[in-house]
């Protein structure tokens, strides 16, 4: 691996994992567009399966009794059914259609972020729409490794205790990861290649994650979401165009 490659990659692997150390999520959006100006998409999202699989984890130990675990159940279920139909986009589509799909997503949840924040959803759609609500969740994850903003708006509507939201975003995230990891093994997305750079990556996922847990609570949360979706949009429409 070239050393350049390897100091740019631990680089936006720590800013990423930094960043859900403060919030809770976005280390997708962060590291897969930033990481799409450096490395093919195709390998870069099984790359980010590996370490967010590990960052998941490493949070998990601090947020595990802090878990809604009944209210997780009905959508996880689906979640993981969306996963199967994701990887399976993954592995046959083109890289150039999923960098562009990376680029909307990106830039739809930026906007969502700026503007939309207060938006939950209502209880008839958790109620009935908890469902095709968790497939598209799943399909975005398995295709694009970034579906948890749908789960973060998802449990912000049901679960409004801080840091019971946080421990049961990070529990299932957890179980998202798990299974995608489980599912990239199946369909033989993983290669010498992604292995190399995801190990090389592991300083970055764990400094990262240490460093934005420890200091989560003194920062304003909605400052640093204003400042992160403002970043995103830009590199979304840089990633939709390029």
């Amino acid at each position: 691996m070239d050393l350049s490659i390897f100091i740019i990659l631990n680089l936006i692997v720590f800013v990423g994992f930094f960043v859900k150390g403060l919030i809770g999520f976005a280390d997708g959006l962060i590291i897969l567009t930033l990481g799409s100006f450096f490395i093919d998409i195709k390998i870069l999202i099984p790359i980010f399966a590996i370490l967010t699989l590990g960052g998941n984890i490493q949070q998990l130990v601090y947020f595990k009794k802090k878990v809604n675990k009944a209210a997780l159940v009905p959508f996880l279920v689906p979640v993981l059914v969306g996963i199967i139909i994701g990887t399976y986009f993954l592995v046959h589509l083109d890289s150039s259609y999923i960098s562009r799909a990376v680029g909307i997503f990106v830039t739809l949840v930026s906007l969502k972020i700026l503007f939309f924040n207060k938006i939950v959803l209502n209880n008839k759609i958790i109620k009935y729409g908890s469902i095709p609500y968790g497939a598209i969740a799943g399909i975005l994850n398995g295709m694009t490794g970034i579906g948890g903003p749908m789960v973060v708006i998802f449990l912000q509507s049901i679960e409004k205790r801080r840091m019971f939201f946080r421990g049961s975003l990070i529990a299932v995230f957890s179980i998202m990861s798990f299974f995608l990891f489980i599912n990239y093994v199946f369909f033989g997305v993983f290669t010498r290649e992604i292995l190399l750079y995801s190990f090389a990556s592991m300083f970055g996922m764990i400094a990262g994650t240490i460093v934005g847990i420890s200091i989560f609570i003194k920062i304003p949360q909605k400052t640093l979401e204003k400042i992160i979706a403002v970043t995103l949009f830009i590199m979304g429409i840089i990633i939709i165009f390029k």
